[in-house]
């Protein structure tokens, strides 16, 4: 479901992605593979005594599933920039909704340059992640 770059308009939104359930044992694998061992993701005693009621999900490995979504659905090749703000804590068990919209398209020469506007959030609505995208062609 990619999506061609150059005929893309202002409104159009990129399919939805959720992010299923993440459990403790992402939090390991991500942990072990980003080097992240901040006991605030794997120790529930340590999230506890500091007044979580459970350890809390990476922002990264969140940023992570986004990154995904958009480059599932646009051509990566022409990703110029992304960046996010982590707007709220992810906790264990959250099914997440992946999604971005087309808010600005500008030419330069030839180029066509696209930005989105980028949102993780919960079923809740809670906002996770906002970010931005821009892609040149």
């Amino acid at each position: 479901n990619m999506f061609d770059i150059t005929n893309i308009i202002v409104g159009h939104e990129i399919p939805e992605v959720i992010i299923e359930p993440l459990q403790q044992q992402d939090l390991i694998k991500y942990a072990k593979a980003s080097g992240d061992y901040n006991p605030i993701h794997l120790d529930k005693n340590f999230a506890n005594n500091i007044g979580l009621d459970n350890v809390i999900v990476h922002g990264m490995l969140i940023m992570a599933h986004l990154g995904k979504s958009i480059a599932n659905s646009m051509t990566i090749s022409y990703l110029k920039h992304f960046s996010v703000q982590f707007s709220s804590i992810t906790t264990l068990g959250e099914k997440l909704i992946c999604s971005g919209r087309v808010i600005k398209i500008e030419k330069d020469k030839e180029k066509k340059i696209i930005s989105l506007n980028l949102k993780v959030i919960n079923l809740s609505n809670d906002v996770k992640i906002l970010g931005r995208a821009i892609f040149s062609t």
